[in-house]
């Protein structure tokens, strides 16, 4: 079964088109777009709930633009 999840990252001011394009080169994350200012909606698709939470913690301890990882819709297909 895999996990399928809407995410909003929010960022530092300004950062959103910068960090949106480090966060397209993760495996798992497809960005659908950025504000141009502060926040970046991506698609998450992994094994689990814990392997989205492990991500939300490895992107904020890895970049110090992002301020918050933010799940709005879960779902699982299969």
């Amino acid at each position: 079964m895999t996990v399928i999840a809407g995410v909003v990252v929010e960022t530092l001011p300004g950062l959103a088109a910068a960090v949106a394009e480090r966060l397209g080169a993760l495996p798992g994350l497809s960005v659908r777009g950025d504000d141009g200012d502060r926040k970046v909606a991506v698609v998450f698709t992994g094994a689990d709930g814990a392997a989205l939470e492990a991500l939300g913690e490895e992107l904020l301890r890895a970049d110090e633009a992002i301020v918050g990882v933010f799940p709005t819709l879960v779902g699982r297909d299969g």
